[in-house]
């Protein structure tokens, strides 16, 4: 995968690699690759696949999630440094909002996790993130927590799923129909299963960020005087 200006079908040589390793693909299944430090950064994203042998492939959707070129440094300045320990949590940017990934944080129950992020100046994730998007974060949530699901915002109520701003839940859950299970859980492969409240599970939290922040300049204006 290579990312930059030049356009993939002319001058593909003058982007940058952003990825490249072996992938088994399996058949309507979602892969997701994240772009290796320092993430590369232009208007071109290029896919570029090759086989040992001859096969047909037909990619359904390919999407490009970016943060814009902030940095959480600059959006989120609250949640990083201070006295936290640094390997406790993980902060970053994902769909406009600072998401804050508690890694070695204790399994704890719902109530619990909302008052982590509220205390925090937050809420548990979930809320106002689109499908694709709360899949996207199941997947970087694994990199991160093995096979442990995480809370996500949610609650029912005699059946229907809402978020804690009185939205419907859309995704398909695992366990569908009358549960005597109250809220939402998250898993590492894609599924989101009603689950005890009392259950200890792992926490994400997010935040509206700060600032805007300041993006790189192009590669022309570098010389530029900044005023």
């Amino acid at each position: 995968i290579r990312v930059g200006d030049g356009h993939p079908t002319t001058q593909p040589a003058f982007n940058r690699l952003c990825w490249n390793g072996r992938r088994d693909l399996e058949p309507h299944v979602p892969h997701y690759v994240k772009c290796g430090k320092p993430a590369p950064r232009g208007r071109y994203v290029s896919l570029h696949v090759r086989s040992a042998e001859p096969a047909p492939l037909s990619l359904c959707t390919v999407e490009v999630h970016s943060d814009s070129d902030v940095a959480p440094e600059d959006a989120c300045p609250h949640l990083m440094g201070g006295q936290r320990d640094s390997n406790s949590t993980i902060v970053e940017l994902f769909h406009g909002k600072c998401i804050e990934f508690h890694a070695a944080e204790r399994r704890v129950p719902l109530a619990e996790a909302r008052n982590i992020c509220e205390d925090r100046g937050g809420r548990l994730v979930g809320r106002g993130l689109k499908r694709r998007g709360l899949y996207f974060l199941v997947w970087r949530a694994a990199k991160l927590f093995g096979n442990d699901p995480f809370w996500l915002d949610a609650t029912s109520n005699r059946g229907a799923w809402t978020w804690s701003d009185g939205q419907e839940v859309s995704m398909e859950l695992a366990r569908d129909g009358e549960t005597k299970d109250r809220c939402l859980a998250a898993g590492p492969r894609g599924t989101f299963e009603p689950t005890d409240c009392a259950q200890g599970l792992r926490v994400i939290c997010q935040f509206e960020p700060l600032g805007c922040g300041t993006a790189q300049l192009p590669k022309g204006l570098l010389d530029w005087a900044i005023v």
